[in-house]
């Protein structure tokens, strides 16, 4: 996913650290971007309801 026109942001993994969704969503389709600092950055986790599977999956 771009970030700037000279990088592209890597996918992120349950709770690695991330700039927004799609970043998420790119290791893991169900997961999102909890923010840490609104806007800025957060760690990817599961949302409300889902499991976190041994293998690092939400579903």
């Amino acid at each position: 996913m771009p970030l700037r026109k000279d990088k592209c942001l890597p996918p992120a993994a349950i709770d690695d650290y991330c700039l927004n969704d799609r970043q998420c969503q790119m290791a893991n389709r169900f997961s999102y971007c909890k923010y840490i600092i609104p806007k800025i950055y957060g760690k990817c986790q599961c949302p409300l309801g889902f499991l976190l599977t041994a293998d690092g999956e939400c579903y």
